[in-house]
């Protein structure tokens, strides 16, 4: 009778670890196939790119120079001097709004030194003359 109760116990051992065992594996499965579905709703929408898009985005205020230098030679040619400020470049449609902002929505400022033009802005907290202020050098030439 011992023996007997003894083989029922590692029966019922077995099935328990063998269900265990599936339990386990096909959640580890569905998990990779989760990742993998994941990766490729990723890469099928674009979603991955546009994640880094805004990291870069989120690190850098450049994006928008080149238009703004081209702007600037624009104006220039156009009315044979420098704009004073971005509200000039946008009046002329020279600039979009959009470009004539940092990324926190402030508007440059313009400043020349020599062929030098400085844009700076309020930076984060939207307060000039804070540590947090955006200054950037575009030679014009």
């Amino acid at each position: 009778m011992k023996t007997a109760a003894k083989v029922i116990a590692l029966l019922v051992v077995i099935v328990l670890g063998a269900n265990v065992y599936r339990v386990v594996s096909t959640k580890m499965k569905e998990n990779k196939v989760a990742e993998k579905a994941d990766q490729f709703l990723n890469d099928a929408t674009g979603l991955s790119n546009v994640n880094r898009y805004i990291e870069i985005r989120d690190k850098s205020d450049t994006f928008n120079f080149p238009t703004i230098k081209k702007g600037i030679s624009m104006y220039y040619i156009d009315h044979g001097r420098y704009p004073n400020s971005m509200e000039e470049l946008e009046s002329g449609g020279v600039v979009g709004s959009d470009a004539a902002r940092d990324r926190f929505g402030n508007k440059y400022s313009l400043k020349y030194e020599g062929k030098t033009v400085i844009l700076s802005s309020a930076g984060k907290d939207k307060i000039k003359g804070t540590t947090d202020d955006v200054e950037y050098r575009l030679p014009l030439q």
